[in-house]
Parts: structure tokens; C-alpha cells; sequence
């Protein structure tokens, strides 16, 4: 805790900053353009000479005299730290704020607008022993978290040549602290600082890795990053400096959808009555569900410590008379809050909703899952979210609250190690955010009361940096991994990778199945039937009905991609090789041994075009395709788009226009706009979604659809029928539609591509053998070398490739010979240890530079060709680091092989580019402006009701009533998936997220689309359920009309009439603490009326509207 004698006077003739509330006049809505000053202090920053500090933040840059730290409630600043800031006097050891040679104050505070931070340090002129985040204050804040309305600026007259201006930002997540390395002077200056972790707020002797269990609560000093939430800056400016502040505002508010400048008068400040107020409460006696809340609420900051006994008496008083799920609905509710201000009316407000409403339905192939988020500063607890289930979870369904997914990410971001932190890893491992990860994994997280252990993580949730931890109090290790199945692999990172299977999601096939064997087709040691192998009919039906459970089942897919016990890859349909239910495996699949006999499947083939994308064209030009072709593709793609949205409202939608709403396969847009809805808001903010998606995907990743080509999963020929060099090809379009045999010469890549070899010839050949298979490629399994393994180290346990047979493409391309890669040897040990597995997954977090290599390939190509020496070695680089799930080595990026500078397509920061003259930059430049989608404001959007909607029935009152509060419930899960991922209405819906540079990457963005599917797929069966029971007392039905019909019709006119548009949007100032509330979602954007909640019964919607009167 830090003593209060930090809390400094700010001298005699200061003004208290509580009487300067009523002394601020409100700062205008927009700055005075005509103020020549500031735009001539700006012309002469940006436009003068260029400086050598780092990214320019002497150009910005204001020195504190004073500086407070503390917490924003409502409009009020509590101060709980105060000081002075030191300048040159007093300087500690060692070199702080040492950047590039050139030094800069001991306490500043600027802006870097090229990465859209505010940047600050402050030295505290004090005599006490700080903790080591706070000697000095070093931060890096990015301005997306300051919130809505959360920087105030005022100032005054101190004489003719000083104004005094203070300064203050309120943020709604901790900044990245940074703190001076310890071993600074035995680097010899190379490691100055590192960055600070919670347990650097901590004033002890003990390094982080070596300290105990990870809590949710911390108390004393360690909880300051957690609940100061506010910091305040005094300074003493000459006019010069003034006019550099004001043109600073000018810059910010200039910055799209970035609205962080307040109107408001400026904050009073207050002392805290005690710094006990933020000691974490007892919860000893509370059950473990409505624990985790509570330290959800209070580890998220939404709650103060000390409020947290008047909430439970609250909440314990007023849902006495109801039952005890409605008390955790009610938790569960308040996280959509950022802060909460007034507990007893919130509480009145949420319980209305919240009292009547049934909890979440359980829904085959969905787990309730809590996903612990931890940060360098804090452990985010949510409260259980509906994910798509796995052998584990499914395994131990009835344990659900003793397994849980934790996922180490930076404030804000996903982790990103520079080469500083790995090097301060190496020489100090014990302390920093990389300890702060072995702290957690070694010694454990404590949630809701229980120890929690980490256990395994799948391959793509290691790429998330995710992983499973389980409590050993309930679950026997000994007995999961017996379950499991027996993993004799002594290679660290196979091991890894196979403990991680049964946490792959899958959904679980109905069917007893009859298990065999077959043998892999092995030439000179190479296979070719790598991860691939035969199943019969009925698996695949069943496979198809498991994906697709509420779903008519048209046609059986060809193959699949699977789990059982401890084999994986793909299974192809061969009737004449297995029986109906039988499952032949060959060695190549078989990873481990396991008693597990039930088959689950991940994904089954379907019908996909072909798209090329930045690699892709960069390595075809290199080879011989001419631009021209590209250029010509790209044009027609966004001639396509032309008028997209004049045609949905006059009904005239192209092909192009239907293939291009087809993208949203779960969600019948097309339908919908063909029976009417082409004038409905939400309707029309979902084509602008999918329209923007296209217009992103063509700008900054030259998705370019291609007629002649195709997307499919491959497998091999398993009757030996296609020669070496040949593929096989039948595509299906559709159900309706006749299937089609490719033949002639082909292309045949894989992605990622970036060696020149990448993109490979064959000959697609027709065979009467395999026409029974339909959208897949198969291989042949004949000659010196698979196809697939040239292809960028392809197999077939589940990777797609694109088969092109435009001969525009075909012809002019010159194959170069595929990459000679060796990996290197892999880390063994005599026995795998669960330590192992830790070290290896923090090796991967540490070593994950995919990224990084992409993006110096893409850049360094572009600058040469994919020919250069310096793009050769990426390449094998790039398939080191993708063999590190393989061997555990990994792989090291030679700094001379990073650009200084970058082509303008890949959108860097524009000091460090330049304008690409080649194909890639040509194409960049042809999308402006940039495509930002932003959802409809109801209120504010003039529409018509559908025509055959209105006065189809007489309104139900009850029925509305009963409809508001399943209206209520649906709305709050949205938002708060809206909020979790970051997301739109809209985007949830579709399953179609529009990119986003400021989204944090939670997971890939080619993989959101699936946690949306699933997430919402869970929200729409729940509420149609919840609307069922609450209405089933309902008797009185209009003659032939079923009841579903008769809520979708009420649910319609509950979103889109216009008074109840009217009370939605009051409901939610009323129930999100009114205007000005905190209830905001990163960026500033506040929640408006949705409107997605009648198309929960889109089916019935059209049944409706096409009904003959």
C-alpha cells in the first residue's frame, strides 16, 4: 500500500480542482477551424524538420509539473496518488526515457499518431521506496481506450507568458506499464526496461514466476492498475506549448469515430476516505458460481471492492421471492456495464428484465464454457459463455465448472513479443510478462475458490495462446489422461499437440460404428495417404446430420474431417471399400492409442469458389501471369458491387449481387429480400455489412474471386487410378445444380504460399472411378513426391486447396521447382512432463512470428521479387515456425531480413511508407474510400413497415408484455457478444465480421466467423424456447395461423414500430444508467435500439408475408 504521504499540496496558489468546476465554460462541439495559430503549429510539426526521437514524440511532447493517479466515478476524480514530477533533479540510476540516442524528459506526456497512443512517463519527486511500476510511471495508452467523452483539458492565465492547463483522461482498461529492467547496467544499457506486470506493483523481494497462485482480487498496491482508472496532469505552458495542446486536440478529433474530447466541465477532484475501500472483500461464504461473478465484476473493474457487500444484500433482498438462477441472471447481466455508479437502481432496473426469463437452454453440441482472460495487469473472468463442445467437455458435461479456458492476452490486444522481451527473458526469466505466463501455468489460477491447473491446448488455440486448466480437486488427472489414451511421444511439442486432440471442437456422430484398419502407400518414404483414409455411407450421413442438426439433409458429403480417440485427418466416402457404419484408419492418422470409440466430426465438404489473395498473385506475377489479368479481375469485381444497394431497395438483384449475399450461408438474406424486406433497416444494414466485407476483402486482401477455380478439401485416390501429376475434380455447385468433371491442364496451390514453388501444374483428368466424390481434389498417389507436400508442405488431414483451370492463368505461369525444406531436429526428452508442455507453450507465445514473416515477406517481395535471396530465406523461416508444433524449435527472424520501410497496401504507419508501383499497390489503391461499415441509428432511420405485416393481426397485449421480457434477455446476450468479440449486431447475425484494425484478435479473423455461428445459433434456439414458454397460456390463436407465426408478427412489431422504437431506446438510457453512462463499447459508440430480435423467426416471418390472403 502506498503511504499517504505521497499525496503532495500542489502549493498555495493553486486553485482546488473541485472549484474550477463551476469556473469552466463547456468546450465547443467542434475546434475553431479558423484559429490560424494552431493550424500553423501544425503545418510547422508534421511539415518541419524530421526529428530523432522515436516516432516523432518530441513533436507532441509537454513536460508535468504535477501529476495524480486515481479513480473516475460519474464526474468525480478521487485522487489517491499526488506528486510532483521530476525533471533533470534528482534523476534515478541507469537511463530512463532513453530512446534511439536521444534522451527525452524524466516526466513527459505526448502523442504517437502514427500508432494512436498517448504516451507518458513521470519521475515522482518523493522519499518513499515506490513499487517498481511506479519508479517512474512509463505507459503506453492507446487512445481507442480512453473512453467516450474521458479527456477533459482546461486552462487559465497565469500571467502574460504561462497559462497553467491540467489535463485529464479517464480509460476504461489499463494502459502497457513498463518498468526499468533490473539487470539494466549488466546489459550494458542494450535492456533498459521491460514490461511491468501486476506483481511489479507489489513491493517485494520475490521474482513473479516464482510467486503463488494468480487471484482474480488482489489487495494493497497490486490492485492500483485495476481500479485507477484516471490519471491528471498539471502543467505551466507558454503559448508555444499552448497552441502544441490545442493542436494535439485538433489531430484527435480528427482521428474517424474516435470521440474521447469532452464537452463537459471539467471533473472535481476528491480524497479517497480510505485506501482500505479497495481491499477485496470476503466471498468465502458464497457458492462458486456466484463467486466467479463476483470477482468477474470486481476483476473486470465494472464493481468497487467495497461495493460488493451493499450489491449482495441488494440482490439477496430483492429476488428472495424468485429463484436462485434469477439472482445469477442478474450477475450475469452486469457486464455489459463498464462501471457501475448507483447499485440499488441498477439493480431495480436489471431485476425487472431479468426476473421472469428462463435461463440459457442446453443445446446439443454447445457447452457453457468460462474463458478466464489473463492480462500483465489483471485476470478477467466473464461469466459462462455457450461455446461449441469438445470430447472433453462433453466427456465431463457434468463438471463444466471445474474446467475452464484461459487465454494469456495483452491489454486490450493480442500478446506480441519483441525481440527486448525475449531478450530480457533470457537474462532475468523470473520477472516480466512472460513470468507473469509461467507464474499461471506453473503454480496455477484460484477462481471462484478453486485451484485450477493447466492441462492441454489444441493447435488453434495454441495459435490464440489459449489453454485448458481443469481442477485437480474434482477431476482425477490420473483418470483423464487414462481416458485420454496412452501418449508415449517423448518429442515435447508432439506431445503437446496430442494431448491437445480431444479439446479440438467437434460435434459427436450419432451412429455405432464398426472400426478397421487400413495400410498408408509409402514410395522412398514418402506418403501419400498423409492423414487420409476411407469410411462408409452412413458415417457420412450421420456426419452431415450432426453438423447441420436442425437442417434437411440433401445430399451426403464426400468426406470429412475427424476425431476419434486419438486419430485425426480426413475420411472419403468409398462404399465399394467400406461397409455403411465402418471407419478404416491408417497408421499416418493414429497419433495414439485410445479406447475412445465414438467419432466426431469437425467439418465436412462443401462447395467453395476459388479466391486468390496477396500471396497468391505476388508469386503468379513473379512467375509469368501478367498484371494485366489481375488488373482486369479486380475492376470487373468492383464493378459488380456498383449500385448493389440502388438494386436491393428496386428489387433487382443480378447473379453477382445473389452469389455475393450467398457469403452469409446460415442467414437467408437473399430470401428475405425477395419476399419483401428490401426496405426493412436491418435487412439493408446486413447487405451494407456483406458489401463493406467485400470492399475490405478486395482492398487489403486482394480477394479476388475467380470463375475457373475452386476451393476444396483434398484427399487421395484410393484406388490407384490417377497417374503421377493428375488430379481428379467434380464440382457441384449446388444441390439442383448438375456436378462437373474438371479437365485439362490445372494450377494447383495452397495457402500460405511464399516460395516461388508454391503454385504448381497438374492435369485434371476425368475417371469413372471416382465420380461417386464430389468437391474435394484428389491426389494421386503414384510418383517421386506427393503433390500436396510440394504445395508448401501440404497433407491430407484437412487442408483445402485451390484448383484453378482458367487457362488465362494456366498457360502463361512458369512452375519453379517446390522448396527443399529440412526441419530441424526436434526437442526430445526421456519422459514428457506437464512442465514440458508449459515451457513449450510459452516457447510458442514467445516465438510466434508467423506474422512478422508474412508480412517481410509480403513487403521485401514487393520491394524485389519472391526470387530475392532475403524472400527465399522467409520462406524456410516461415516453415520452421510452422513446424514448431512438430519440434518444438523455433524459428529466429533475422532483423536485416525486416523492412525498414513498407509498401502502402499493408497500411503501416505512413512515416515508415512508401507508394507501390506493383501489382499490389495498383490494386490497393483502386478501393477508396476505406469501407467502414456502422449499424443503422432506429431512431433516427425512416422506413416502412413490410406491407403485409401491417394489420395482419390484432395486437396481443399480453403477448407484447411477455415478448419484452425474452425481447430483454436476447438483447443482453447479444450485447454482451457484441461487446466480447468486439462486434456489430450485424456481424453476429451473419457470421460475417467486417475487419477491423482496432479489433482485438481473440481468435484469427478467418476463424471468428465460426465462434459467431455458434454463439448465435445458441442465442436464436434459446429465444425461440423462452418465447414458447412464455407464451404457451396463449389459446386464442387466429384461424390457421401456428403460434410461432403469431409471436414472430408480435416480435416484428416490437423491433420496427415506431413507438416501440421510441421506448426500446429509452429502455436502454433507463436500463444502461441513461445518457452519458458508462455502458459504451470500445471505441465510444453507444448501444443503440437493435433490431435482429423478430428474424429469430425469420422462417415464420416469410411464412408469413407469402401467405395467400
Amino acid at each position: 500500500m502506498l503511504p499517504t504521504s505521497l499525496d503532495e499540496s500542489l502549493g498555495p496558489t493553486s486553485p482546488s480542482l473541485t472549484s474550477l468546476r463551476d469556473q469552466v465554460p463547456p468546450v465547443p462541439n467542434r475546434p475553431r477551424e479558423q484559429d490560424q495559430c494552431i493550424l500553423d503549429t501544425i503545418d510547422s510539426l508534421l511539415g518541419g524538420k524530421k526529428r530523432h526521437s522515436s516516432r516523432g514524440l518530441d513533436l507532441w511532447l509537454i513536460t508535468p509539473k504535477h501529476m495524480m493517479m486515481g479513480s473516475m466515478t460519474g464526474d468525480t476524480f478521487t485522487q489517491f496518488l499526488s506528486s510532483p514530477c521530476l525533471q533533470k533533479e534528482r534523476a534515478p540510476p541507469g537511463k530512463p526515457g532513453k530512446r534511439r540516442g536521444k534522451a527525452l524528459p524524466l516526466s513527459f506526456v505526448s502523442f504517437d499518431f502514427s500508432r494512436k497512443l498517448l504516451v507518458a512517463k513521470a519521475t515522482f519527486d518523493v522519499h518513499d521506496d515506490l513499487p517498481r511500476a511506479l519508479d517512474p510511471l512509463d505507459i503506453e495508452l492507446p487512445l481507442s481506450d480512453i473512453t467516450a467523452g474521458g479527456m477533459y483539458v482546461w486552462s487559465k492565465k497565469i500571467d502574460s507568458n504561462l497559462r497553467e492547463v491540467r489535463v485529464m483522461v479517464s480509460f476504461r482498461r489499463p494502459p502497457r506499464y513498463f518498468c526499468r529492467f533490473e539487470m539494466e547496467t549488466e546489459t550494458k544499457g542494450k535492456l533498459h526496461r521491460r514490461r511491468a506486470t501486476q506483481f511489479d506493483f507489489f513491493k517485494s523481494d520475490i521474482q513473479e514466476a516464482h510467486g503463488y497462485p494468480i487471484h482474480p482480487i488482489n489487495n494493497g498496491s497490486a490492485a492500483y492498475p485495476l481500479h485507477w482508472n484516471a490519471y491528471q496532469w498539471v502543467f505551466e505552458m507558454d503559448e508555444i506549448e499552448f497552441n502544441r495542446t490545442k493542436a494535439a486536440q485538433l489531430m484527435i478529433r480528427r482521428i474517424p469515430d474516435l470521440h474521447i474530447i469532452s464537452n463537459a466541465r471539467y471533473p472535481a477532484t476528491v480524497e479517497p476516505n480510505s485506501f482500505d475501500e479497495w481491499n477485496p472483500p470476503d466471498l468465502s461464504d458464497l457458492d462458486f458460481e456466484v463467486r466467479t461473478l463476483a470477482e468477474g465484476l470486481i476483476g473486470t473493474g465494472i464493481l468497487r471492492p467495497q461495493d460488493w457487500p451493499d450489491l449482495l444484500e441488494s440482490l439477496d433482498t430483492a429476488t428472495l421471492p424468485y429463484s436462485r438462477d434469477a439472482k445469477l441472471r442478474v450477475l450475469e447481466s452486469l457486464f455489459t456495464e463498464e462501471r457501475i455508479y448507483d447499485i440499488k437502481t441498477t439493480l431495480q432496473k436489471r431485476l425487472r428484465t431479468f426476473k421472469s426469463v428462463p435461463h440459457t437452454k442446453d443445446i446439443k453440441h454447445v457447452a457453457l464454457i468460462r474463458t478466464i482472460q489473463i492480462t500483465p495487469t489483471r485476470m478477467l473472468i466473464g461469466p459462462p459463455q455457450q461455446e461449441a463442445s469438445n470430447t472433453v467437455t462433453r466427456k465431463y458435461a457434468d463438471h463444466l465448472d471445474d474446467i475452464i479456458r484461459v487465454q494469456f492476452a495483452d491489454e486490450g490486444d493480442r500478446i506480441h513479443i519483441l525481440d527486448y522481451a525475449k531478450d530480457a527473458d533470457q537474462v532475468m526469466p523470473g520477472v516480466g510478462l512472460m513470468a507473469r505466463i509461467r507464474r499461471a501455468l506453473n503454480k496455477g489460477i484460484r477462481v471462484g475458490g478453486k485451484l485450477f491447473f493447466p492441462i492441454a491446448s489444441s493447435g488453434s488455440q495454441q495459435k490464440d495462446h489459449s489453454i485448458w486448466f481443469f481442477n485437480p480437486a474434482a477431476i482425477d488427472r490420473t483418470e483423464l489422461f487414462r481416458w485420454i489414451g496412452t501418449v508415449k511421444e517423448t518429442v515435447v511439442a508432439k506431445y503437446a499437440a496430442r494431448m491437445g486432440l480431444p479439446f479440438s471442437t467437434s460435434r459427436q456422430i450419432d451412429l455405432v460404428i464398426k472400426i478397421g484398419k487400413r495400410e498408408d502407400v509409402e514410395i522412398n518414404g514418402h506418403c501419400f495417404t498423409d492423414g487420409c483414409s476411407v469410411a462408409g455411407t452412413e458415417v457420412m450421413w450421420k456426419a452431415a446430420e450432426a453438423l447441420r442438426p436442425n437442417k434437411t439433409i440433401q445430399c451426403r458429403p464426400s468426406a470429412i474431417q475427424f476425431r476419434l480417440g486419438g486419430a485425426k485427418g480426413m475420411l472419403a466416402c468409398w462404399p465399394e471399400l467400406a461397409e455403411s457404419n465402418e471407419v478404416l484408419l491408417r497408421k499416418s492418422q493414429v497419433k495414439f492409442n485410445s479406447d475412445q470409440v465414438k467419432l466426431n466430426v469437425i467439418r465436412a465438404t462443401h462447395y467453395q469458389p476459388a479466391f486468390l489473395n496477396r500471396q497468391f498473385i505476388m508469386i503468379m506475377e513473379a512467375n509469368g501471369v501478367p498484371q494485366e489479368l489481375f488488373l482486369e479481375l479486380f475492376d470487373r469485381a468492383l464493378e459488380k458491387l456498383q449500385g448493389f444497394e440502388d438494386r436491393i431497395k428496386a428489387g433487382t438483384l443480378t447473379v453477382d449481387d445473389l452469389v455475393l449475399l450467398g457469403s452469409c450461408r446460415e442467414f437467408p438474406i437473399s430470401t428475405l429480400l425477395q419476399c419483401g424486406f428490401n426496405a426493412n433497416p436491418f435487412v439493408l444494414d446486413l447487405c451494407r455489412l456483406i458489401k463493406g466485407r467485400a470492399l475490405q476483402d478486395l482492398k487489403w486482401r486482394n480477394r479476388l474471386k475467380i470463375d475457373g477455380g475452386v476451393f476444396l478439401m483434398g484427399i487421395c485416390d484410393e484406388v490407384a487410378c490417377l497417374a503421377e501429376g493428375e488430379v481428379f475434380c467434380q464440382y457441384q455447385v449446388d444441390y439442383d445444380s448438375e456436378p462437373i468433371v474438371v479437365t485439362g491442364e490445372v494450377l494447383v496451390c495452397r495457402a500460405p504460399a511464399l516460395h516461388p514453388g508454391d503454385v504448381r501444374r497438374a492435369m485434371a483428368v476425368d475417371r469413372p472411378k471416382l465420380r461417386h466424390l464430389t468437391n474435394v481434389v484428389v491426389f494421386s498417389t503414384k510418383g517421386a513426391l506427393p503433390l500436396p507436400s510440394m504445395l508448401g508442405g501440404g497433407d491430407l488431414d484437412g487442408d483445402d486447396y485451390t484448383l484453378i483451370w482458367d487457362q488465362r492463368f494456366v498457360q502463361p505461369l512458369k512452375e519453379f521447382k517446390p522448396m527443399n525444406y529440412t526441419p530441424p531436429p526436434p526437442i526430445r526428452v526421456d519422459q514428457v512432463t506437464q512442465e514440458h508442455v508449459n515451457e513449450n507453450f510459452i516457447n510458442y507465445i514467445m516465438n510466434d512470428i508467423l506474422g512478422k514473416v508474412d508480412n517481410a515477406h509480403l513487403a521485401n517481395s514487393d520491394c524485389y521479387t519472391p526470387f530475392h535471396p532475403f524472400c527465399l530465406k522467409l520462406s524456410e523461416v516461415h516453415s520452421t515456425a510452422v513446424d514448431f508444433a512438430k519440434t518444438g524449435q523455433p524459428a529466429e527472424l533475422d532483423p536485416d531480413l525486416v523492412p525498414d520501410r513498407w509498401p502502402d497496401f499493408m497500411g503501416k504507419e505512413e512515416s515508415k511508407t512508401y507508394r507501390s508501383g506493383k501489382i499490389l499497390g495498383q490494386l490497393f489503391r483502386k478501393v477508396i474510400p476505406e469501407p467502414v461499415f456502422k449499424p443503422t441509428n432506429l431512431t433516427k432511420a425512416g422506413y416502412d413497415l413490410h406491407p403485409r405485416l401491417v394489420d395482419m393481426f390484432e395486437p396481443n397485449l399480453g403477448l407484447f408484455v411477455r415478448l419484452q421480457f425474452v425481447k430483454s434477455r436476447y438483447e443482453h446476450d447479444l450485447q454482451y457478444t457484441m461487446r466480447r468479440f468486439n462486434v456489430q449486431e450485424g456481424e453476429i447475425v451473419t457470421s460475417v465480421p467486417a475487419h477491423n484494425r482496432e479489433r482485438m484478435r481473440s481468435r484469427e479473423q478467418q476463424h471468428l466467423h465460426e465462434a459467431l455461428d455458434v454463439v448465435y445459433q445458441a442465442h436464436v434456439e434459446t429465444t425461440r424456447e423462452n418465447a414458447l414458454k412464455a407464451s404457451l397460456e396463449l389459446v386464442d390463436l387466429p384461424t390457421g395461423t401456428r403460434l410461432e407465426e403469431y409471436i414472430a408478427w408480435h416480435a416484428y412489431m416490437l423491433a420496427f414500430e415506431a413507438r416501440n422504437v421510441m421506448e426500446a431506446d429509452e429502455q436502454i438510457n433507463r436500463t444502461l444508467g441513461g445518457p452519458g453512462s458508462a455502458s459504451i463499447f470500445s471505441g465510444g459508440m453507444r448501444i443503440l435500439p437493435l433490431m435482429s430480435f423478430p428474424f429469430v423467426w425469420w422462417p415464420e416471418l416469410i411464412a408469413l408475408v407469402t401467405k395467400t390472403r
